[in-house]
């Protein structure tokens, strides 16, 4: 038997084509220019993508801030059940021990917005 080699095609140009541009060739006037406009915009995104989580940030600290005070003033009616289990050690329902509370996120944030919500309905 003999192994027959099939004549490779001649290699071709890298051709990477974004919106029919071939973005690697710096050559050609017209890719350049559209590259150009490519990082404008991509600049662009980013910049209004930074503003809106900046933005969703200061919302959810506010709203955060909301939720601590009117959670506040729910605890502090209802210290005076609580000041006796403080003797003790307080336990979950499972009977584990209850953990400090952690730093809040934005679910977090949002779930004890909508508990306070229900609450005040």
């Amino acid at each position: 038997m003999t192994a027959t080699s099939a004549s490779s095609p001649a290699p071709s140009k890298n051709v990477f084509r974004l919106h029919g541009v071939n973005v690697l060739n710096r050559k050609n006037v017209d890719s350049l220019s559209r590259l150009t406009a490519l990082e404008r915009r991509r600049a662009t995104h980013i910049l209004d993508e930074r503003q809106r989580r900046d933005t969703m940030n200061q919302l959810l600290g506010e709203l955060a801030n909301l939720v601590r005070e009117s959670a506040a003033e729910a605890q502090t009616q209802t210290q005076t059940q609580q000041e006796s289990q403080t003797q003790q050690k307080q336990l979950n329902a499972d009977g584990t021990e209850k953990r400090p509370p952690v730093k809040s996120n934005s679910i977090t944030t949002l779930r004890n917005a909508i508990a306070e919500i229900r609450r005040l309905r």
